[in-house]
């Protein structure tokens, strides 16, 4: 292999590959930095990463310029075919070089602009999670804007709230469970606002929250369905919620009255005596 085929081959290794090793080095990010744990320090790691593709680039870029002017001398000064011939192989070889460099960083650019885009400390470091404080204590807000299970949990229980299930658990990929796991904070507040107009004590009863198996449900959707009761459905409506027919899991501030059967998502009459669980959209 000729010097200069060597030299491109060395252009087109600085300036390839880093992205890939970017990207790889983000799958093992979790929460905290992996690299972090083992005493890394990714801010400075970030730097170096783009500095370093930058570096390729630009080699890449230096190294075609000075190829094709040795290759433009020597087609010129050469009388032999030929040495003619090497000349415009040269050039044609370092112009292919800094289109592949080029090509590379264009894909990954078109893939993520963040992988080509490495001063952004959030592939290295991204945000932790939110924290709110409220009662004197700390409560934890999960990426999609919901409570932990246990916080949820915890601040319902404290407001004289129930939850009940009929597997007796709370695992959020199990439909007989009853999760609060992504539960947003309105509807949480909504449920203690309720709970404080009870006539009776504990009227409301939360039967379903996030867990799986609901059309209308899931982690970030301040939606449940409460045990059915007159005093429950009062409360419920002090806060505002008016009664509805299904109109989608978008619409807000409504409540719709179900028969008795878990998880049937049909509307009922508030007002009937088949009306078993009420389905609040906060």
């Amino acid at each position: 292999m000729m010097p200069y085929k060597k030299i491109l081959l060395w252009s087109l290794a600085l300036s390839t590959p880093v992205p890939a090793w970017a990207q790889a080095t983000t799958t093992l990010v979790t929460g905290q930095s992996t690299l972090q744990q083992v005493g890394i320090n990714t801010s400075n790691l970030s730097g170096l990463l783009a500095t370093v593709f930058e570096l390729g680039i630009s080699v890449a870029v230096v190294l075609t310029l000075i190829m094709s002017i040795l290759g433009g001398i020597q087609y010129m000064t050469t009388d032999s075919f030929s040495g003619k011939s090497e000349g415009k192989e040269r050039i044609v070889n370092a112009l292919l070089g800094l289109g592949l460099a080029l090509v590379s960083w264009l894909l990954l650019y078109v893939i993520n602009p963040n992988l080509v885009n490495l001063n952004n400390n959030l592939l290295l470091n991204p945000p932790a999670p939110q924290t709110t404080q409220g009662s004197g204590n700390i409560t934890t807000v999960s990426s999609s804007g919901g409570l932990s299970d246990a916080d949820a949990r915890n601040q319902l229980t404290a407001a004289g709230v129930t939850i009940s299930s009929s597997g007796n658990c709370s695992d959020q990929q199990n439909s007989a469970c009853t999760s609060l796991e992504g539960l947003p904070q309105s509807a949480v507040t909504g449920l203690i606002q309720a709970a404080s107009a009870c006539q009776t004590s504990g009227c409301i009863t939360v039967t379903a929250g996030t867990e799986v198996g609901h059309n209308s449900h899931g982690p970030g959707i301040a939606t449940v369905d409460v045990r059915y009761s007159p005093d429950a459905l009062q409360a419920l409506e002090s806060t505002g919620l008016k009664e509805s027919p299904f109109a989608g899991a978008s619409t807000r501030g409504i409540l719709t009255c179900e028969p008795a059967s878990q998880h049937s998502e049909t509307s009922t009459s508030c007002s009937s005596d088949s009306a078993g669980t009420i389905h609040v959209q906060f």
